[in-house]
This record gives structure tokens, C-alpha cells and sequence, in this order.
């Protein structure tokens, strides 16, 4: 049990290291997305980045790093990407991303229903005023 605890502390440490050497080479703060598109993107670094981490498969990479960050599964930023022309070129890696998406459950956020009256008075009062849009508090 502990040595599975510290061998996950491991391999996180090791990917946000290569985060971080990713960072240095682009000479600018990534976030994950931005980091799991440059993977996409760069074979090479993929390479890299299985071979440090000892991953045989495209796959679990990419499944690695969404269960590491599980909000890249809905990102918009990385769904546009995969469905634009530049995407195109990187059609196996967007089919194994999909298929990992799929898998994971997803997350319904509800707004209360004091949210919902509090939007809708703003709507009425935009209405009744200017008619423009009302301004965000």
C-alpha cells in the first residue's frame, strides 16, 4: 500500500517536472491544456514523456494525464482543437482521446434556485431599463 502511495508521488513528480521543462522550452507558463496539446501536437516529446514515465501506449499516456486533470476531458479549448483542420493530422490521437472521454462519468453542475431567480431579475431589469445587457456584479 505505501509503496503504491510513493510510486503515484513518483511518476506525478516526474510529469510535472517534464511540465516544467515543456514551460522552459516554449519560454512561457503552460497549463495542463496547453501541455496535453503540445503532446498531441509533438511526437517527440510523447516519447519523452513515455520513456520517463515507463508508459508503453499512446493510450495510457493519454489516459494518465486525465486522470491526472480530469477537467481536460471537457475542456472546450482541447475539443475545438481536436475537431479543427489543424486537428486533422492528429486524427489517431483524437479517436484515443474521445475513447478515453467517453469513459469517465460526467459531472452535472445545477444552479440553486436562488442563482436562477437572481439571473432572471437581472434580465428583467436590463428589459426594463435600456434594454442592453446587465452588467455583471
Amino acid at each position: 500500500m505505501i509503496h503504491q502511495i510513493i510510486d503515484k508521488k513518483l511518476i506525478e513528480h516526474k510529469f510535472l517536472c517534464f511540465c516544467s521543462f515543456l514551460c522552459i522550452i516554449n519560454g512561457k507558463r503552460l497549463n495542463i491544456a496547453n501541455i496535453f496539446l503540445e503532446l498531441i501536437k509533438n511526437e517527440n516529446y510523447k516519447n519523452i514523456l513515455k520513456d520517463i514515465l515507463a508508459i508503453e501506449s499512446d493510450y495510457e499516456l493519454l489516459k494518465f494525464i486525465i486522470d491526472y486533470d480530469p477537467t481536460i476531458a471537457k475542456s472546450k479549448y482541447i475539443s475545438k482543437f481536436l475537431n479543427s483542420p489543424k486537428g486533422t493530422i492528429i486524427k489517431k490521437n483524437a479517436h484515443e482521446f474521445r475513447k478515453i472521454s467517453i469513459q469517465r462519468t460526467p459531472v452535472i453542475i445545477t444552479k440553486t434556485k436562488k442563482q436562477t431567480i437572481s439571473a432572471k431579475n437581472r434580465v428583467r431589469t436590463a428589459r426594463k431599463t435600456k434594454g442592453g445587457r446587465p452588467k455583471k456584479a
